[in-house]
């Protein structure tokens, strides 16, 4: 799987914000949010949902 620079920016803004927000809230953090928003950036949402919700078990 080769990732494509725009890919890391976004997961590297994903992670400083999700990591500012666990400061107030815990909602970014979910890791099914997580994965279902990392499947975004990644460009497979249904693979992102499914290990978000397995972590979230």
């Amino acid at each position: 799987m080769h990732l494509a620079a725009y890919q890391i920016i976004l997961i590297t803004i994903y992670a400083f914000i999700a990591i500012n927000d666990s400061l107030i809230s815990n909602t970014l953090t979910q890791p099914a949010i997580a994965g279902m928003i990392s499947g975004m950036i990644m460009g497979d949402l249904k693979t992102g949902l499914m290990v978000g919700g397995t972590l979230q078990l």
